[in-house]
C-alpha cells in the first residue's frame, strides 16, 4: 500500500512540475511578446526580431506572433524573411486583412518579384479554398460534417425517412466530407514543399558549387522544393524552371 501511495504521488508531483514548468514557459513568452511589441514602437528592430525568435525557440507559435515577427524583419531590410513570416502567420490567420495587405506591399517592394504562374480556372479554384482557410478550421470542418452525417442518419432511422431523403442528404455530407478532406490534403502537400529564397542566390544546374549556374533566384520568392542531395535542394521555380541551390539561401514555410 505504502508503495502504490509513493508511485501515485511521484505521478502527482512531476504532473504538478510539468504543469508549472510550462505555466512559467507561457508567462516567459507573453513577457517576451510585450518587450518585443514595445522595442518595435521604439524603432528597435533588431532587438524584437530577437525577442520574437525567442518565443519561437521555445516550441511557440502563432498568427500574430508570425506577422509581428515578419514586420520586424521588413523594418530591418530583411525582405526574404519578412515574406518567410508573412507566409506562416497566413497558415493561422488567413483571411486577416492587415496580414494580407503587409504581405502584398512587401513583394510589390521585391525588385524582380516573381509572381505565381498563370493557371487554370480549376487550379484557382482548388487555391482560393485551400488558402481561404486555416488547417485547424478545415480539421474542425470535417469533424463537424461528421457528426452532422452522423445525426442526419440517426434521425432519418428514427423518423423512418425515404430513402431518396437519405439518399439526398448522405450524397450532400460526402461531397462537403471529400471537398474539406481534399482542401486539407492539398493544404499539407502544398505547405511541406513550399519554400521561401531568403536571400539572392544563384540555382545551379548540379548539386555542385562550381556547377554552371541556370538561373538566379531573388529574396522573398516563392519556390517549391522537389528533392535533397547533401547540402543542396533541388527546386522549382514559379515558371515551372528547376534546378539546385544551397539550402542556406532557402527555407521552408
Amino acid at each position: 500500500m505504502r508503495r502504490w501511495t509513493l508511485c501515485f504521488s511521484m505521478v502527482f508531483l512531476l504532473s504538478f512540475l510539468q504543469l508549472a514548468d510550462a505555466n512559467d514557459k507561457k508567462d516567459r513568452a507573453v513577457e517576451l511578446f510585450f518587450n518585443a511589441a514595445n522595442e518595435y514602437k521604439n524603432a528597435q528592430y533588431q532587438e524584437a526580431v530577437d525577442h520574437y525568435t525567442d518565443i519561437l525557440g521555445q516550441g511557440l507559435e502563432s498568427g500574430p506572433l508570425y506577422y509581428n515577427l515578419g514586420n520586424a524583419y521588413f523594418k530591418t531590410g530583411d525582405q526574404g524573411r519578412a515574406v518567410l513570416n508573412y507566409e506562416r502567420a497566413l497558415r493561422f490567420m488567413p483571411r486577416d486583412n492587415d496580414l494580407q495587405f503587409n504581405y502584398r506591399y512587401v513583394t510589390a517592394s521585391i525588385k524582380n518579384y516573381r509572381k505565381t504562374r498563370s493557371e487554370g480556372l480549376f487550379q484557382k479554384m482548388v487555391d482560393e479554398h485551400i488558402k481561404f482557410y486555416s488547417r485547424n478550421e478545415m480539421v474542425l470542418i470535417l469533424t463537424g460534417i461528421f457528426f452532422l452525417a452522423l445525426f442526419f442518419w440517426l434521425l432519418a432511422f428514427y423518423c423512418r425517412w425515404s430513402f431518396k431523403v437519405r439518399l439526398t442528404g448522405s450524397i450532400l455530407c460526402g461531397i462537403l466530407f471529400v471537398v474539406f478532406l481534399a482542401g486539407l490534403v492539398f493544404e499539407c502537400q502544398y505547405a511541406g514543399n513550399a519554400a521561401i529564397v531568403l536571400d539572392p542566390a544563384d540555382a545551379k544546374f548540379e548539386p555542385r558549387d562550381d556547377a554552371t549556374t541556370h538561373f538566379s533566384m531573388f529574396e522573398g520568392e516563392r519556390i517549391k522544393t522537389l528533392r535533397q542531395d547533401g547540402g543542396w535542394l533541388k527546386i522549382q521555380r514559379a515558371d515551372g524552371k528547376e534546378g539546385w541551390v544551397d539550402q542556406n539561401y532557402v527555407e521552408r514555410i
